[in-house]
């Protein structure tokens, strides 16, 4: 079975520090009051998966830097965001940065070989999803 086991965010969005999200294997519920950060969890999913977010241009995604604690450290604004999958007893983790320099976006990715073999068309056809 693969499933998302693990999120973490940084600095993304409404998500000012670091916060760690566990899922189990099947059905998970995010509940919470408007504004608590539902959506932007699954913005943030979206994000680390493809680079983007639906609807927003990829200037736009400076939006979604949360400049709080970079404006009081001095410090570059950016965000981190990883997933970690389960796949057949196996961690497959992917991480995305987003840093704003003061030139444009700079946005890096790290991921797992295995996760891009998973996540190729052949992949999909050895993935089991119930």
């Amino acid at each position: 079975m693969f499933y998302l086991s693990e999120l973490t965010v940084r600095g993304f969005a409404s998500f000012r520090g670091v916060y760690g999200f566990r899922f189990v294997e099947g059905f998970n519920l995010v509940q919470g009051t408007g504004g608590s950060g539902k959506t932007n969890l699954v913005r943030a999913l979206e994000f680390v998966l493809f680079g983007r977010i639906r609807g927003q241009s990829d200037r736009g995604l400076i939006n979604y830097l949360h400049r709080g604690d970079c404006e009081r450290r001095g410090t570059t604004p950016g965000c981190e965001v990883s997933a970690l999958f389960r796949c057949d007893g196996r961690d497959l983790k992917i991480k995305r940065r987003l840093l704003d320099n003061g030139d444009g976006l700079k946005q890096t990715v790290v991921v797992d070989s295995e996760f891009i073999d998973m996540i190729s068309p052949e992949g999909f056809e050895k993935m089991v999803i119930r």
